[in-house]
């Protein structure tokens, strides 16, 4: 695996951030918050939505209602059209076109085949290639989404319950996979909501609670070395 991103995303702030669910309390009211780097983030809430609805405004596809998302001091529109492949995003209503093939699905917006070459054989799926999304059970569809968001190398890994729908060995392989990527630069902030109940116990992650409006860090995880998985 090559990087070959040289924008280095070194900062991510909250200014002021404030966004709603329809017929809900704010999931944030006027947050001001300097995300923790270089580790594995767990999102936890009450209410899970939540938390993925945090995912979605870090991957610039919610927009807050007020405030700013700001990427080392940049507007993180700007950073979006400058550098349109920072974030690799997996979230459970992206799903592939179930009637193209597999290979096909892991080459579409641009992936490099070198990438998706790699990919195939560190899962040993060098036969599924020509396969229908439709014919692979759905944990390999599942788990082909979950690949596909690590493809173009991104430095900001987005994943919406990356463990439901695998089994424990395709999940302990994903792990793998995204730590043989952040040993060449790739991967380096990882956010994450995890509502399985034995996932948790293979990450050694910082969790960050989503609730009443507010964010803020697990007083335990808060003091740990930063680490990968």
């Amino acid at each position: 695996m090559s990087h070959v991103d040289e924008f280095s995303i070194d900062g991510i702030v909250f200014e002021n951030v404030t966004c709603r669910m329809a017929g809900r309390d704010p999931v944030l009211e006027r947050v001001d918050f300097d995300f923790p780097l270089d580790q594995t983030i767990l999102l936890k809430s009450s209410l899970p939505d939540q938390a993925v609805v945090l995912l979605e405004i870090l991957a610039g596809r919610r927009e807050p209602e007020t405030g700013r998302v700001l990427l080392n001091g940049m507007d993180q529109a700007l950073a979006l059209h400058s550098i349109p492949t920072y974030t690799g995003c997996a979230f459970e209503k992206d799903r592939p076109d179930l009637n193209t093939t597999l290979l096909k699905f892991l080459q579409s917006k641009g992936g490099l085949a070198s990438e998706v070459n790699d990919a195939l054989e560190f899962f040993e799926w060098q036969d599924f290639g020509k396969q229908k999304i439709s014919q692979l059970p759905y944990s390999q569809q599942k788990l082909a989404q979950l690949i596909f968001a690590t493809l173009k190398r991104p430095q900001i890994l987005l994943l919406e319950d990356p463990a439901t729908g695998l089994t424990e060995a395709q999940f302990l392989d994903y792990l793998d996979w995204i730590q043989l990527g952040q040993r060449s630069g790739s991967f380096r902030h990882v956010f994450m909501t995890n509502n399985h109940p034995t996932a948790a116990r293979h990450l050694d992650a910082t969790i960050l609670y989503v609730e009443d409006g507010l964010l803020f860090l697990d007083e335990v995880s808060v003091t740990k070395k930063a680490v990968h998985f």
